[in-house]
């Protein structure tokens, strides 16, 4: 049985642990991750551990899934000196969920915009699905074959405002409600700017929960930043969000961009339409380090 070490506890670290967690084969001891807030807390009763803990286990392979499997890799060999034949790279089709999980999320995904869309309304706040949401769009896919549900808008007062929503209403009293907070002034967010916003529906073990992803942009010259993870910035045109139309999702109108192909074509290139089977972070047209 070889003894197994997953790299993550987000979304993607969760699915590989939900694959092998029956598998005969495998021993899950434990998850590391580089979130210190995340750090001797658990996952269905297996702990998270800071990455420099991985010196001190006794294991035969790390996993490393998801969207940063090339920086994950990479402080795996050079940072923390494992060898590179411990490594076990999962594809997105290696964890992806069933068919039945994925319907579960699904119908929890369509709740939760169905009450965010009665709060937008309520408040008269702006908004759009963005990245993989409008991927799923096009594509005719499930929100649930995705890691959330990701939403954009510009306006620090409308963000404030569907908080205060958001915190106040009985429809998202057993969700898990966060805001995540500009600590350092920057060209393009002041201190006490709003970055992102999360809704994440009850969580279990065995269940991946519906997550939306709230981004509140900020506008520079004629340009629009997103700020991402790992010190990243999103940066598009703002031409791309001059007009907007609406899609029917079931029975639930949501906004998007007017220019949808266009504005795909400059997140992911030219070949935007054809799924990528690993992605990773470095796939993104539109993404710069150190923007601040």
């Amino acid at each position: 049985m070889e003894r197994v070490v997953i790299f993550g506890s987000g979304y993607h670290g969760r699915a590989a642990y939900r694959k092998l967690k029956n598998n005969s084969n495998c021993k899950v001891l434990c998850f590391i991750d580089n979130g210190k807030e995340k750090e001797h807390s658990y996952f269905d009763d297996v702990e998270i551990y800071s990455p420099r803990k991985i010196k001190e286990l006794l294991f035969d392979k790390i996993v490393i899934t998801g969207r940063y499997t090339k920086e994950q890799s990479s402080q795996v060999i050079n940072d923390l000196g494992i060898s590179k034949s411990k490594l076990w790279l999962m594809s997105k089709e290696d964890i992806m969920p069933s068919s039945h999980e994925l319907s579960a999320k699904e119908e929890l995904i369509y709740y939760a915009l169905t009450k965010f869309v009665e709060i937008i309304k309520k408040g008269g706040v702006e908004y759009w699905l963005d990245y993989s949401s409008l991927l799923a769009v096009v594509r005719g896919d499930l929100f649930s074959v995705y890691s959330d549900v990701d939403i954009a808008m510009t306006s620090q007062e409308d963000a404030k405002k569907l908080w205060n929503l958001l915190t106040t209403t009985d429809s998202f009293r057993n969700y898990e409600l966060a805001k995540y907070i500009c600590k350092e002034k920057t060209s393009l967010f002041k201190i006490g700017d709003i970055l992102k916003i999360t809704i994440i529906s009850k969580s279990v073990a065995n269940e991946e929960p519906a997550t939306i992803d709230l981004h509140i942009n900020s506008r520079h010259g004629n340009n629009i930043y997103m700020a991402s993870d790992l010190g990243y910035f999103h940066h598009s045109p703002d031409v791309h969000f001059s007009d907007f139309d609406t899609i029917l999702y079931k029975e639930l109108s949501l906004r998007i961009p007017i220019k949808l192909n266009e504005y795909l074509m400059h997140i992911y290139g030219h070949s935007w339409k054809k799924p990528v089977a690993n992605w990773s972070n470095s796939g993104y047209m539109n993404i710069s380090k150190g923007l601040l």
